[in-house]
């Protein structure tokens, strides 16, 4: 018996010296999370590069088509996990998540590239920049998650993923405001036409290379060793996707994921040819969405680790089957109120968009996922993930192109190519709160 209390109190000893030294290290967590988001949102995530891509003279259509590319490569995540497990998480994140800002840098030359082939050759030129990404990105990220379940402790999950939403929520509203500066004044600058862009990727790309270095001051993610005895990747795989309550999970994380790209791509055209907003102020709306993830972000997060994940996302994708619907009325409005209330529009979404980002890792992390099931869980979660969000952009551009010619009104209702779309995402986030009706959490009676 006292040999046994013994090695209980060291294990706890242990278990405490872990967690202290979690809690210690988070500061480069929150600095990685504030210079990622702010790379990501302000270079393939946010308005920037829709816009970017309109200026060039890329179709609605096209545009879907690119933005969908990148979350679909996450379907490697499948094939690659044994090889991320032997290279280590956090050796693979930073050889590829450390590549891939070199790789958008290269979307510099793209005006480039339209002036001396032309715009067929600018789309091949494009689309293979954002396929290098994507499967970056994707080997990235598959190493990522499992990291990410060392680095924080499980007891403050939903408080720590609030903050480093709020850290990138604010880190990505200072982007935003230099990238739509970049944009506005580059005849002013003397960039030229696409100057302001390409001086915001070549920025942005740079700032994406100071979270890299954060990373390298966090640890964890060694190489998993290999035991002789545990099954084969695929049949661990196959274990995983039995998981009936993970599946349900998988669907309502991919419809998340799918929002935000669907929001920054569709909304950004939106606002600025249905509602005459100029590119730049259009690219410094995004400040709006972080502001909304400050102000609320922590907060919903805090209430996820009181009340529970599940309720706080059905909560929150009820209200979002709300906005569609107020998203319509926006050309009807005088022109005085077009902006303020676009502005509105962006910072609910980011509220509600960043607190459901919260709630859903610390379901996932908490509830869903074992540790020593991590790999496995982790690359179905991303490769079917991706494989919803990217269907989603690629479907709604083809909806925008397939009503292209709508107009008029119906009842007061102002019809526009984006009309469609709208209703849709009601009804998709409407479903959504539905399914995670169904997901029981831990603790839950």
């Amino acid at each position: 018996m006292d040999a046994d209390s013994t090695k209980v109190d060291a294990d706890a000893e242990v278990a405490a010296a872990r967690r202290s030294d979690q809690i210690r290290l988070l500061k480069w967590y929150y600095l990685l999370a504030g210079a990622n988001t702010a790379f990501a949102q302000c270079t393939f995530g946010g308005g920037m590069f829709p816009l970017y891509l309109k200026e060039l003279g890329l179709s609605a259509q096209r545009i879907g088509a690119l933005m969908g590319v990148i979350p679909f490569m996450q379907v490697l995540a499948l094939f690659a996990t044994p090889l991320i497990e032997r290279l280590g998480y956090r050796r693979s994140y930073l050889l590829f998540y450390g590549s891939r800002k070199f790789t958008i840098m290269a979307l510099i030359l793209a005006p480039w590239v339209l002036s001396i082939f032309g715009t067929g050759a600018l789309f091949r030129f494009v689309a293979a920049c954002i396929l290098l990404f994507g499967v970056q990105r994707a080997l990235g990220e598959t190493a990522y998650y499992p990291w990410l379940k060392e680095v924080v402790p499980d007891s403050i999950r939903g408080r720590a993923q609030g903050m480093a939403n709020l850290c990138g929520a604010l880190a990505s509203g200072v982007g935003f405001g230099l990238a739509g500066f970049f944009v506005d004044y580059s005849g002013d600058l003397g960039l030229g036409r696409f100057g302001g862009f390409q001086a915001g990727y070549f920025f942005f790309a740079c700032v994406g290379l100071v979270g890299i270095a954060s990373a390298m001051r966090m640890v964890g993610g060694q190489p998993v060793e290999r035991h002789p005895d545990r099954p084969p990747f695929l049949n661990r795989l196959r274990e995983a996707a039995r998981d009936r309550r993970f599946l349900m999970f998988l669907v309502g994380a991919g419809v998340l994921q799918g929002s935000a790209t669907v929001f920054g791509t569709f909304m950004a055209l939106y606002a600025r040819e249905l509602l005459g907003i100029p590119s730049g102020t259009v690219v410094q709306m995004s400040i709006a969405t972080m502001a909304g993830g400050v102000t609320t972000g922590y907060l919903w997060g805090r209430a996820a680790d009181q009340y529970g994940s599940r309720r706080i996302l059905i909560l929150l994708f009820s209200l979002l089957a709300c906005m569609p619907l107020a998203w319509m009325w926006l050309p009807s409005l005088p022109a005085a109120a077009m902006l303020p209330a676009t502005a509105v529009a962006y910072f609910l979404f980011g509220g509600m968009f960043f607190g459901a980002m919260a709630a859903s890792f610390r379901l996932m992390y908490n509830s869903i996922i074992r540790e020593e099931k991590k790999g496995e869980y982790l690359a179905i979660r991303y490769a079917v993930v991706g494989i919803i969000a990217g269907s989603m952009p690629t479907l709604a551009g083809q909806s925008v192109g397939l009503f292209e010619g709508i107009g008029g009104s119906y009842l007061g209702l102002p019809l526009t190519p984006f009309t469609p779309l709208f209703a849709i995402l009601a009804a998709v986030w409407a479903g959504t709160a539905w399914l995670f009706s169904r997901i029981r959490e831990s603790g839950d009676g």
